[in-house]
């Protein structure tokens, strides 16, 4: 197993929020699309924690839409509150509409990491990790977790991927007592993106021309920390 695992190729990501229809509704368009999507991984859980420097940085460039920007992540699947297996350090690196991802494996990853920010530091540290990643993570701490369902497809042709993100959930790591029991939910929110490098912008701008959805501006974990703190 490769300790790791990079995305060294630049790729563009573009999301869409669907409004006035459901989860039902969406994968159906989906699925009727003339690019022929199929499903091509099964459904599944996605956790996100998130770490930020002290005055969030990460976050406020995100909002302002700062060209060259990033965001450092640890990503599990699975059950927010079970045995987690096989988290991952991100480190995705934004430049304009085109972004890239910097991954490595964190051994040993647990809950109590998602609140504890000194043994978190204490364990991003110990790895073995890229200047880039560990310059990030020397510089950040935990400041949001979030959660939701993703469903994955890709085109007939096999040169763009869509995803489709429901039932999010946001969590405060800070909480005092129990930061992985009091979520904000936001039950009906919608997000699908599309994924694909450069070369193929022509067959995805002819595929979003036949979504009845229009690109939005869409970052889970800014809208997160609105959320949970009204003074942002």
């Amino acid at each position: 197993m490769r300790k790791h695992l990079s995305e060294p190729e630049w790729r563009y990501e573009r999301k869409m929020l669907p409004v006035g229809t459901d989860s039902v509704g969406v994968e159906h368009r989906i699925r009727l699309h003339p690019a022929g999507f199929r499903e091509v991984y099964p459904p599944r859980e996605v956790n996100n924690l998130y770490l930020d420097t002290l005055d969030r940085r990460d976050f406020r460039e995100h909002e302002q839409g700062v060209s060259q920007r990033s965001k450092t992540r640890i990503r599990w699947y699975g059950p927010l509150n079970g045995p987690i297996d096989r988290a991952t350090l991100e480190l995705k690196i934004k430049r304009g509409g085109m972004g890239r991802k910097e991954s490595c494996w964190i051994p040993e990853f647990s809950r109590h990491h998602t609140a504890d920010a000194r043994s978190l530091h204490i364990l991003l540290c110990s790895l073995s990790l890229p200047a880039s990643a560990r310059a990030a993570v020397e510089m950040r701490r935990p400041s949001l977790v979030n959660r939701y369902a993703r469903r994955y497809y890709l085109s007939a042709d096999g040169l763009v991927r869509l995803t489709l993100d429901t039932n999010l959930h946001y969590y405060d790591p800070g909480h005092v007592t129990h930061p992985l029991n009091h979520p904000i939910r936001d039950a009906q929110a919608l997000v699908v993106e599309l994924k694909y490098d450069p070369a193929h912008a022509a067959q995805a701008a002819a595929i979003v021309s036949q979504f009845p959805f229009r690109i939005a501006r869409c970052s889970k974990y800014v809208e997160g920390i609105r959320r949970l703190h009204s003074g942002f």
